[in-house]
Parts: C-alpha cells; structure tokens; sequence
C-alpha cells in the first residue's frame, strides 16, 4: 500500500458510496486523528445486500488511526426471543482482544422518543452504548 498522503485526497469533502472496510484500505496507515462510528449491526435493517464485518472494521479502524487517537462507537444489541444478541459486548471483547485497542470508556447515549407497541412486555429500551476505544500501539 502506498501510505502517501495524497491517497486520501479523493475522499476530503466529498460523499463517497462504497464498503467501508474497501474505502479505509485506500487510505494510509495513522492518518486518521478521530473515528466516530455507528455501524450498522445484527441486521437490523437491509443494506442494498451490503454485508457489514464489524472485525474487519475494527482492524481498518485501528491500521488508519494515529497513535493515540480515539474511535467512538456508537451500538445496541438487537432483541431476539426476549434476550439480546450481545453484539455491543462481543465488539468490545473483539476490537480489545483481537484487533489492538484499549477500551478507555463506555458511556451510554440515552435516546428519547415514543414507545413501541412491544415495549409493554418488557422493559423500554432508551440508550446505545457508546465504547470509547484508545488506539493502543
């Protein structure tokens, strides 16, 4: 890969419509200074047939950060027969284990808005999680 700087001049100011796991390898490593993210997650809604990996995020994240830099993200773990997925966890788990990263924080967005119907059989989901990874090289 070419880590010139000139790489990511395609991308300042512009909406750019492709794979974000495909876009980040075209930018060099550590040039990165913040990601904040909220990726899509348990298939919660339909991409136009996009696939998303979040391990495969996690590890462009962290290659395109710089040394010392933050990526926050923001997630939910998805209901499934009454029990939730655990995917903000597993993620957290993945991104610090396997990828390279120092969870620093996890702080709760709390979200307002109207009840669904479902929500009178369980308690009301009103917050995402909000991991605060450190790049930890």
């Amino acid at each position: 890969m070419n880590n010139t700087k000139t790489n990511n001049i395609k991308f300042l100011d512009q909406i750019v419509n492709i794979d974000c796991v495909e876009g980040m390898k075209q930018l060099p490593d550590e040039s990165i200074d913040m990601v904040v993210t909220s990726p899509p997650y348990d298939n919660v809604r339909k991409y136009n047939g996009y696939k998303f990996d979040l391990h495969a995020t996690g590890e462009q994240i962290y290659r395109v950060l710089k040394k010392g830099s933050v990526a926050v993200m923001v997630i939910q773990d998805q209901t499934v027969n009454f029990g939730k997925t655990l995917t903000s966890f597993r993620t957290i788990v993945d991104w610090c284990d396997n990828i390279g990263f120092k969870l620093f924080e996890t702080i709760i967005y709390r979200k307002h808005g109207t009840e669904g119907a479902w929500w009178k059989n369980r308690f009301r989901v009103d917050h995402e999680y909000m991991p605060i990874f450190l790049e930890g090289r």
